[in-house]
């Protein structure tokens, strides 16, 4: 047991644990702070919620020298995990996380408008950001595995395990009604999830991961381009407005599906565009990048927090805010000694 403590992949992987479930449910507001830190709703957040899932997918990234594009390929097969078996929230008639996607666009019992908010943003926020940021903290083993594969295999096997068994058998509160109605919490039903589901989210989630492994490699010749704060910051603001800011002011405007999958088009053309000229970027700028991308995040909610006077969230909120600040000071000035 000791070897464990004394494993230069320790502290990284505890690292990683914490700030995937911190950046995804904290931040947003989705988990109250009070919450989040009581031990129970912690250690399931940190190791099935986010942990294992999100280290089985740092480990697939490094080992197959997959480009960020597969990663976030796989992030979504994530979100398909954590919301769609684990918190069921993209399924009517449960909870969904943010309240104006809960009846926009059902399909097949499906929240499709929710499917592609959310699963787009695990795949930055839970995934690839909170890994690019622990690689910058321990940058002496952010290049080599941090567990064997067969360990990899066991906690992917377990954390599948663990969802199918939430979604099929543990009950949760039913929400709404066949026709839309909000059913009042003292008459609320308990329910598992439809095995068709289940089954159609396995589908979705094994052709997403043979086009992962199908996406062209990493080239490891590749050009240092020189990138811009400007640039950086616009592509941070990018990617907050895409993954969460957008699709939600289509919610609560509740606008026709056929603009929202209009926007998703445009919107993963101008990625793959922006992608192609940021491929090539430093890595010490890929972090910088990622920073403002969080930063954004945390500004929205601290607003939120203002909003709801939730007292303990907003100081944890600002808290953050100033610790981003500073590394986004300190990784500027690491850019312009390296250029």
């Amino acid at each position: 047991m000791k070897s464990y403590f004394k494993s230069p992949y320790f502290l990284p992987i505890l690292s990683l644990f914490f700030i995937s479930a911190t950046i995804t449910e904290v931040f947003t507001g989705s988990t109250p702070v009070e919450i989040f830190t009581n031990p129970i709703v912690f250690l399931l957040f940190a190791t099935f919620g986010y942990g294992f899932p999100t280290l089985v997918i740092r480990e697939i990234w490094i080992r197959n020298n997959l480009t960020v594009v597969g990663v976030y390929v796989l992030g979504i097969v994530y979100g398909l995990y954590n919301e769609w078996l684990f918190a069921r929230s993209l399924i009517h008639p449960f909870r969904s996380p943010i309240e104006s996607f809960a009846l926009y666009g059902i399909t097949e019992g499906v929240r499709v408008p929710s499917l592609l908010e959310i699963t787009s943003y695990h795949a930055v926020y839970a995934i690839i950001l909170p890994i690019i940021f622990v690689n910058f903290l321990f940058p002496k083993v952010s290049k080599v595995s941090w567990i064997s594969k067969k360990k990899a295999w066991w906690l992917g096997v377990i954390s599948v395990s663990f969802g199918t068994l939430a979604f099929l058998y543990n009950k949760m509160p039913v929400v709404y009604n066949t026709v839309g109605e909000k059913i009042p919490e003292v008459d609320q039903i308990m329910a598992q999830g439809q095995f068709g589901h289940y089954l159609t989210a396995l589908v979705i989630a094994t052709i997403l991961t043979c086009l992962a492994f199908k996406l062209p490699r990493q080239n490891a010749a590749i050009s240092k381009k020189t990138v811009s704060q400007k640039q950086l910051f616009l592509a941070g603001l990018g990617i907050f407005l895409f993954t969460f800011l957008i699709p939600v002011i289509f919610a609560v405007n509740l606008l026709p599906i056929p603009f929202l999958l209009l926007f998703y088009f445009v919107s993963y053309f101008l990625l793959f565009k922006a992608y192609i000229h940021f491929v090539s970027i430093p890595e010490i700028a890929g972090v910088q990048l990622a920073l403002y991308a969080q930063t954004f995040i945390i500004i929205l909610g601290i607003l939120i927090a203002i909003s709801a006077g939730t007292f303990f969230q907003l100081i944890f909120l600002l808290g953050s805010f100033l610790v981003a600040v500073f590394l986004i000071l300190k990784v500027k000035k690491q850019m312009m000694v390296q250029s």
